[in-house]
């Protein structure tokens, strides 16, 4: 599943853009903290937003659930070639 694959939520309204997928807007709140995070991450990632980096990161979250649903996890490793077990 793609971030642009996300379901909306019932009852949210859904947007139409001409060449998009229909979209649901939504207000978010973020403590100062959270919002810079925000921006390291988009300008890091090369984003166009911080909506694409929240998108991104709801894919990278899901990949991660399907992994522990299928009795899998998710691992990383370092730049020492160390793997380290991400738990969620």
């Amino acid at each position: 599943m793609s971030a642009q694959d996300l379901p909306s939520e019932a009852g949210k309204s859904v947007k139409s853009h001409s060449a998009q997928k229909p979209t649901v807007s939504m207000t978010l709140t973020f403590d100062r903290r959270t919002s810079e995070l925000l921006d390291n991450l988009k300008e890091a990632f090369g984003a166009s937003s911080k909506t694409e980096v929240i998108r991104k990161a709801i894919a990278l979250l899901d990949i991660a659930r399907e992994a522990r649903e299928g009795g899998g996890s998710i691992k990383m490793e370092d730049a020492n070639g160390v793997d380290h077990k991400i738990l969620l």
